[in-house]
Parts: C-alpha cells; sequence; structure tokens
C-alpha cells in the first residue's frame, strides 16, 4: 500500500490538551450475500474547527469486498482527497487548505465518508470483519497550539448473520442466585449449566453483537464475558469494574455499557472486554450518574438510558457520555427499555408499581398503573408491546388506544425475568426456579423447563432484540419479511425456510400522495407474493365514517381515490389487504389527511448522518430567500445549537447557544420594525432545576444583553420553557410559553418585565410536555387578552388548539382556521414545537429529528359570499356592499367571495354569481363548488380564516 503524510490544518487554534476526537465506523448486521452494504463513517471533534482528517480501514478479505470509498463531508470536496484500495485494506484522507472552509465543527459527529461492501455467500456466522487500525498508514495526528492530538479510534463491524437458522438463533441466557449461568435452549428447553467464577447472586444478562454472552457479578465487582459456541457456557474473559455492577445494555456500536450501583457511575468496555470508560479507561474514567443505577438501554443512536433507583431519576447519556437531559422526582425506578418508536418505558418498584412512557426527550407520554406489582423486569415485543414480570404476575402492556392496553396473567410463581426469543414468544422465569414459554396473545404455557434452583434474569441471545435495534423495518433473511412482519407474526428473524402455516405477508412499502383533487396510494408486494395475491381489498373510511370497498386484481400496487373533492376535508384512512389461497394478510393501514394536516414538506434535521434533538420552532414570515435569510428557526436541545433553514428545509446557518455549555429548548422570532430595524431572536434555557431564563440574540448568534428571568407574583417560576413566540401587534411586545415538565402556560409582559398573571393560565388539555404555543399572526393581544395557540399532543398526534386568554376557555374550533390537524398519517412521532405562516404550521418531531410543514388552509365554497351556507342574490348584495358602501362587513372568507377566481374581489365577482343564478347557460363559479367545503385549488392571496362546518 503506498503511503502518504497528510498534515491535518487547524483553522482555530485554541489552547488545549489532549481532547478525545474520535474515528468512528458504524456497526451493521447483514445475511451473507448481501451486495451493496454502505457503511457511515463518522468524526467526533472536541478540539475546534478541523481543516481534514484521515484514516485507514481493515478487514477480512475472505468474507466481504470493498467496492468503493468516497468522501460524503459536511462540505464541498476537500482540495486534496485521497482514496487507495487493497483486498483486505482501504486508506482515505481529506484535507481543506483554504481557512475558509471548515470541515467539522467542535462538538459534533460529523460524517466524513462512505464505504460501500458486498457480503461474501460463504461469510461465517457472527463474523466481524471491518474496523478502523489504530495506525494508519496515512496520519491521523490533528496539529494544535497545544501539541498533537490523536484520535480514539472506535472499531466497528459488519456482523454476518447466516441466512438458515442455526441451534444457536434459539438460545437465552438465565442467571441463578448461587452462581449458576444456564444456555437455554429456546425450541427444545435443554439447557447447558455452568458456574461462574462468583458462586454468589448474579446480575444481569446480554448478548454482544458478536454472539459472545455478558453476565455482571454485583458480589465480586466483576463482569464475565461467555463463549456460547461451546456445548457448555465457559468464561473467556473476567472483567474486574469493581464497586457493584448490576445492569448491561449493548450499544449498536458493539460496545457494553454496565452500570456500577454502589459507585454511581457507568462503565464502558470494548466488544472485546477492554474498559473504554472506567478506572485505567482507554478513553476516560468512568462516566458520573445519579446515586444507584440500576437499569440500563441504549437507543439505535448510541444514546446510554439509565434508571437510577436511590436518586429517584432516569438520565439520558450521549454514546460519549455526556449527560443530555435527566427526569427526575420518580419514584424508585429500576428498569427501562426502548421500543421501536423510540420510546423510553420506566419500571418504577415502589408500592403502586407501574410503568411510565416517556418520549425522546423524557417528557411524559402515558403512565400505566399496576398496584401491587412492583414490575422487576421488562421486554419489548413487536412495536410498542411492553411485557413485564412483576411480583404478582406477568403482564403484556400496550400504549393509548389499544383494544387491550393493560393484560394480566397469573403464570406460576412471582415471577423473576421476562425475555422474548427469536419467534416472538414470551419467556418467563420465577422465583421457584422455573421457565416457561407461553403465548404472546393468550397467555397459554407452551413449554416448562426446570431449572436447579431460584433463577433471577433472563436474556435473549437469538438475534431479536439485534434485529429490531439496528436493522428495522430490514429483511434480514431474503424471504419476504420485513423485520416487524417476522417479529409480530411469530417467524425467525434469521430462519429464511421457517414461515409460519397460514401466514399471508402483507403488503410492504404503503406511502401515499395527497392533493386537493385525489389521493394516490401505493405500495410494493412482498417477494413471497410477486406473482400477485389472488385479490386485493383496499378499503376506505372517510372524515365522515362512511366505508367504501375498492376489489382490484391481486398483482395491483396502487389505487387512485378521485372521490375525496366530493366528500371534504379531513383524515381518510385506508387498509390495503391481499388474499391468498383464502387467506387475508394482516391490514395495513395508511391514514391520509387532506388539506388540513396534509403534507406540504418534510425535512430531515439530521446532521451528518446523526440525528439531533429537535425542540420548538420559531419562523420568519417575511425571510427574503435571495438573502440567504432562514425562514424556520429550530432548536437543537440537546446539542445547544440553533438550526436556520430556508422554506425548501436547506441548512443555511448554525448558532450556538446563548448560554454556554447548556441546552436550549424554546425560541421565539422577534420581526423588525420602525422602532427596532434589527430582527432578533429569543431563546429559554432548557434546565428546570433553575429560575426560567431569555436571552436574546441576534441573528448571528450574538447575545444582545443579559438573560432575564420570568417571575410569576414575584416568585420565580422552576420550569423549561419548551415553547416560546413573541407577538407585538397591539403595541405593547409579549412572550408566551408553556412548561415542558408542568400543565402551566405564561405570559410575559416585556414593558413591566414580569408574568402577567391574568393572562397565564394552566393548558387546557393538560398532561406533561405542552412543548408548543404561538401567537395566530395578525391577531390582536394585549392587556385584555386575545388569542393564543397550544399544542395538545394526544398519543402520537397532535393538535393545536386556539385559546381564548381573555376569556379563560379554549375556543370550540380548533387550530387558526378552525380544524384540527392530527398527523398521524404522515409519522408516529414525539412532537416538540411549532410555528405558524399565513395558512401552514411548522412542526418539529422529537423522536424522528425531522421538521413538518403542513397545511392549515380552510376549505370553503365559492361564491358564498355571506358564508350561510346558501349560494344566491344575498351573496352578490353582501359583495358589492363590501365594495361599494362605507361601514360594510369585511368578507370573513375572502377566498369564498372570489366567484370568479381571479385572485381579486371586485364587481366582476359579483357579476360572475348574478350571471350563474339568473343567465341560464352561464358558467358556475369555479371549484370549490357544488359540494362540501374544500380547498382553493388555485394559488392567490386571497385568505379565508372562517368557514362555517369547518370550525
Amino acid at each position: 500500500m503506498r503511503m502518504i503524510a497528510i498534515f491535518l490544518i487547524v483553522l482555530c487554534l485554541p489552547t488545549l490538551a489532549a481532547a478525545a476526537n474520535e474515528i468512528r465506523v458504524g456497526v451493521r448486521a447483514y445475511p451473507s450475500g448481501t451486495t451493496g452494504v454502505s457503511i457511515p463513517i463518522s468524526v467526533t471533534s472536541e478540539v475546534g474547527e478541523l481543516g481534514g482528517v484521515s484514516f485507514a480501514l481493515q478487514y477480512d478479505p475472505a468474507a466481504i469486498t470493498l467496492t468503493s470509498l468516497s468522501y460524503v463531508g459536511p462540505v464541498s470536496v476537500g482540495d486534496f482527497v485521497y482514496v487507495e484500495l487493497t483486498p483486505g485494506g482501504a486508506t482515505f484522507g481529506v484535507v481543506f487548505f483554504d481557512d475558509s472552509e471548515i470541515l467539522f465543527l467542535a462538538d459534533g459527529n460529523h460524517a466524513v465518508a462512505r464505504a460501500r461492501f458486498d457480503v461474501d455467500p460463504g461469510a461465517p456466522s457472527g463474523s466481524s470483519v471491518i474496523s478502523i487500525v489504530d495506525q494508519p498508514p496515512v496520519s491521523v495526528e490533528f496539529a494544535t497550539s497545544a501539541g498533537a492530538v490523536v484520535p480514539n479510534v472506535l472499531p466497528g463491524a459488519i456482523v454476518v448473520m447466516n441466512a438458515v437458522g442455526t441451534p444457536e438463533d434459539g438460545r437465552m441466557l438465565a442467571v441463578g442466585d448461587t452462581g449458576e449461568v444456564h444456555q437455554l435452549d429456546t425450541e427444545t428447553g435443554s439447557l447447558q449449566s455452568a458456574v461462574a467464577p462468583a458462586t454468589t447472586a448474579l446480575g444481569a444478562v446480554a448478548i454482544g453483537l458478536d454472539g459472545f454472552g455478558w453476565v455482571s457479578a454485583p458480589g465480586a465487582g466483576e463482569v464475565y464475558r461467555y463463549d456460547l459456541s461451546t456445548t457448555t457456557p465457559s468464561v473467556a474473559l473476567t472483567v474486574p469494574v469493581g464497586g457493584e455492577p448490576r445492569g448491561l445494555a449493548v450499544s449498536p456500536d458493539g460496545s457494553i455499557w454496565v452500570s456500577d450501583f454502589s459507585g454511581d457511575r457507568l462503565i464502558q468496555l470494548t466488544p472485546e472486554g477492554a474498559v473504554l470508560r472506567g478506572d485505567g479507561g482507554l478513553i476516560s474514567g468512568p462516566v458520573a450518574v445519579d446515586p444507584g443505577p440500576e437499569g440500563l438501554a441504549v437507543d439505535a443512536l448510541g444514546n446510554v438510558w439509565v434508571a437510577c433507583r436511590t436518586a429517584g431519576s432516569v438520565s439520558k447519556l450521549d454514546g460519549d457520555g455526556k449527560l443530555a437531559l435527566a427526569v427526575t422526582g420518580l419514584t424508585q425506578p429500576t428498569q427501562v427499555v426502548i421500543d421501536r418508536r423510540g420510546f423510553v418505558w420506566v419500571a418504577h418498584q415502589d408500592a403502586g408499581g407501574g410503568l411510565q412512557r416517556r418520549a425522546p426527550d423524557g417528557s411524559l407520554v402515558e403512565v400505566v398503573a399496576m398496584p401491587g406489582s412492583s414490575p422487576r423486569a421488562l421486554a419489548v415485543r413487536g412495536v410498542e408491546e411492553i411485557w413485564v414480570a412483576g411480583a404478582t404476575g406477568v403482564y403484556r402492556v400496550r400504549p393509548q388506544g389499544d383494544p387491550a392496553p393493560f393484560t394480566p396473567f397469573v403464570i406460576g410463581s412471582a415471577p423473576s425475568g421476562v425475555a422474548i426469543d427469536a419467534r416472538g414468544f414470551v419467556w418467563i422465569t420465577d422465583d421457584s426456579g422455573e421457565a416457561r414459554r407461553i403465548d404472546p396473545v393468550t397467555g397459554a404455557e407452551l413449554l416448562l423447563v426446570n431449572f436447579a434452583g431460584p433463577v433471577r434474569t433472563i436474556g435473549d441471545g437469538s438475534g431479536y432484540d439485534l434485529a429490531n435495534r439496528t436493522q428495522r423495518e430490514v429483511d434480514f433473511d431474503g424471504d419476504g419479511y420485513a423485520s416487524i412482519d417476522e417479529v409480530d407474526s411469530a417467524v425467525s428473524p434469521f430462519d429464511i425456510v421457517e414461515v409460519p402455516i397460514g401466514f399471508v405477508a402483507p403488503v410492504d412499502q404503503p406511502s401515499f400522495v395527497a392533493s386537493p383533487l385525489d389521493i394516490a396510494l401505493t405500495w410494493t408486494l412482498p417477494p413471497t407474493e410477486a406473482g400477485g395475491y389472488d385479490t386485493l381489498t383496499v378499503q376506505r373510511t372517510d372524515p365522515d365514517g362512511v366505508v367504501q370497498l375498492f376489489s382490484k386484481p391481486g398483482d395491483s400496487i396502487s389505487h387512485l381515490d378521485t372521490d375525496t373533492s366530493a366528500i371534504g376535508l379531513g383524515i381518510y384512512h385506508y387498509e390495503v389487504v391481499g388474499t391468498s389461497g383464502g387467506i387475508d394478510s394482516s391490514a395495513v393501514t395508511i391514514e391520509v389527511p387532506v388539506g388540513v394536516g396534509m403534507p406540504l414538506g418534510v425535512g430531515s434535521v439530521s446532521f451528518d448522518g446523526v440525528a439531533t434533538t429537535l425542540f420548538d420552532v420559531a419562523v420568519n414570515r417575511n425571510a427574503d430567500p435571495a438573502a440567504n435569510e432562514p425562514a424556520i428557526y429550530v432548536t437543537g436541545s440537546a446539542e445547544g445549537k440553533i438550526y436556520g433553514f430556508d422554506r425548501n428545509f436547506e441548512l443555511l446557518v448554525i448558532l450556538e447557544s446563548p448560554f454556554p455549555g447548556q441546552p436550549i429548548l424554546g425560541i421565539a422570532f422577534n420581526p423588525a420594525d420602525a422602532l427596532d430595524p434589527q430582527a432578533t431572536l429569543f431563546v429559554a434555557l432548557a434546565d428546570p432545576s433553575s429560575t426560567v431564563q431569555i436571552r436574546e440574540i441576534s441573528l448571528s448568534g450574538a447575545p444582545l444583553g443579559p438573560a432575564f428571568e420570568w417571575l410569576l407574583g414575584g416568585n420565580p417560576i422552576f420550569d423549561s420553557l419548551g415553547g416560546l413566540s413573541y407577538t407585538e401587534e397591539s403595541g405593547v411586545p409579549y412572550l408566551a410559553g408553556c412548561g415542558t415538565n408542568t400543565c402551566d402556560c405564561w405570559t410575559y409582559n416585556m414593558l413591566t418585565g414580569s408574568v402577567d398573571p391574568e393572562l397565564s393560565f394552566a393548558h387546557p388539555v393538560g398532561g406533561f410536555g405542552l412543548s408548543g404555543v404561538a401567537f395566530p399572526p395578525g391577531a390582536e393581544f394585549d392587556e385584555s387578552g386575545g388569542l393564543i395557540l397550544l399544542m395538545a399532543p394526544v398519543g402520537e398526534e397532535f393538535a393545536i388548539v386556539e385559546y381564548d386568554v381573555e376569556a379563560g376557555t379554549p375556543s370550540a374550533t380548533l387550530t387558526p382556521t378552525g380544524l384540527i390537524i392530527p398527523l398521524t398519517g404522515l409519522v408516529q412521532e414525539a412532537y416538540g414545537g411549532f410555528d405558524l405562516f399565513e395558512e401552514t404550521a411548522i412542526v418539529s418531531g422529537i423522536s424522528t429529528s425531522q421538521v413538518f410543514e403542513v397545511s392549515v388552509d380552510h376549505g370553503f365554497v365559492r361564491g358564498d359570499s355571506n358564508i350561510d351556507g346558501d349560494i344566491d342574490v344575498s351573496d352578490a348584495i353582501f359583495t358589492l356592499g363590501y365594495l361599494f358602501t362605507p361601514g360594510s362587513a369585511t368578507p370573513d372568507c375572502e377566498a369564498s367571495a372570489d366567484a370568479n377566481d381571479d385572485g381579486a374581489l371586485d364587481i366582476a365577482d359579483a357579476v360572475h354569481l348574478l350571471g350563474y343564478l339568473f343567465i341560464p347557460g352561464s358558467p358556475p363559479p369555479p371549484a370549490p363548488f357544488g359540494g362540501a367545503p374544500f380547498l382553493d385549488l388555485t394559488e392567490d392571496s386571497l385568505a379565508c380564516r372562517y368557514y362555517p362546518g369547518q370550525g
């Protein structure tokens, strides 16, 4: 391999000691024979703005073939890019010589390259075949004023999963009270047992991405790595971590996280058992957390969630161990798991017992009361199904809205552990030393296994967790079932020959394109149904609840519905079912919002391949596209950054938090006016433990004066302002905000410098995480009250409630134009804040790191100028009065008064309507006309702020 030296130029040269720069290659799992595997390679920089980077890869050429390695950095291609591919290795380097260009910003994870591989059909199952080497032939040293900084190199892997099931695919680990370690065959119930080095009660179990087992020994202060490839599980490595190690969790990068209950810390191990973070760690010392850390979980982005029992808190840390958020005030949280939607479930082992479901930002979504159950263990099955081992039985929990959200089963003695096997069956261990495989639907016992003594915990080693955490929605074994269908239909994700009897695969990749005229549905046929079903049925439930069936040929992959404009606006609910051999597939649901909530644009706010944690939105309604002025500002709460986008969601600017080193939530835009020619932003500090603080900054991010505090009645407000909004329509500047941890909303009079108690109120919907607030564009708001718009999340939807502050009650109408905006048809989401343009809403999605633009326009009937529901001569009289009689009423819906649809209100509209009414053969007003209220199908500047029947 040719050698070349690359000297990396630092564009910003702070005086820093060696920092933990990291080069990362992502872990991916694929069956042998897969082609076109795409691996992102990223760099985390903590030394300032870097001008370049280099690395080298090495891999097993007998298992995979590298087909390409290309630069995908955040800016245009560098002044120097070097790529060399050789069998078993590759070298990459990129350098910018121009000081005006920045490749990597500090404190961020930035994609730099993408490698593509083909996995050899003969690659052995479980092989770890790709990594970044520690000393590549190209220099990886960063030159700084403090000397050279060498990055830490974190290995990655392609984990090859055999496409044909093996006995190892159906195994689990269980541990006992006196040091026993059991390997359980979930198909036959046979056991292979061994005794751990510490013959005391063991703690947690986990299976690494490489197939090795992990067991914690709290009493010995050790963690054991087990070789599970032999008949009897054997200890391959003992890792002395000290303290009282209890919880274990596997990260998508393959590393193992350990919680030390007595030491109030977390330890991170490499897949090979070396200490990354901990005493004597390769990267740093242990990660300090609140007292009593116990249960652990790692989400798909590598964030670590830890339940701290003693402190009564749950903390979220990023993959580097930095605290992202903390939820306090809980009662004995012991276990935490993450479902496939990204929601976090927390078990509380207090007297009342129970579960909480929280969004990725920590806000509370749902509480499941389990009186007397004292949850001891949790497991995720399917999309959002949580199984709980409680003191008195086993419980199946499903989110709100499910017909059976909470189902108890009484099984054996006191359950001690719960896990899901490769076929989706539930395994329960109990204090008597028995394990049961049960039917997840009926709770019936399918298999009973007797251990030698009490069993403390059980963990999955089948690949179920791997398939759902690192390869969501991917058809692992190529048999035509995406993982969500494989799991939910009890099919092994790694068994190509096992298809359940009587199972017909549903359609795949459902999508829609909606317009005011029609709805186009599309889907793909699963490979097993490539020749088509016998028949396909599309069932539509329209906004009025009327059901209509459409029968289609079995090879259909689309359906066009042109009947929507005759029905009107709202949510259209479709279900697509395929039938083969008289057996129906499961129904695939597609919910389509037409008009209100209709998607107009979706912008991903994942930078360099790494998702951010979004929260609030502020819009500049007068942004000049020609001047590259951002029209949309979104806070990245955990990162402490503000992202500015144009209307097409193209990133234009990144601003730092005005509270150095601290996250932010709320943001509001202050437009320029005659008195203040400079537009600014208001930003709220995200620290519920301190007084709410707001800081004004320029559009370039410069702080404008010190932060000011929110006080209510002379008392400090302790909360996080999630949503923030600004208005000066009445001549008095106001800020409004809602707390993320309470139901309170406050209005701050900026002239008096205090919160006005008379204009502050409890959120009318209630609940936690109410993070959105806005003033309607053009609406009056002053000391006597007025309208404020509030986000009201319900489950996985949200609505915008129009709240009359003066009256103190929410308006009967919803949203600024009188309509609800449900986004279920777009994405399963936890929502942050929102703001409004005239006829669209910009909404941030916390759990998907996306921003949505949706329509909030009104439906109307053209020609109904006085909006009385009838088209007659009174409408022409109303229009003429508005045009020529001083003091006459102004149309509430200008668009409906535009009878000829020319975009202007003038005498021609009255003439057109009178001609239609009294001159035979004259044309009627253009659509929408002659049916239910609908959207304007032509673009113009006329608004419709109210139309009856739409509120």
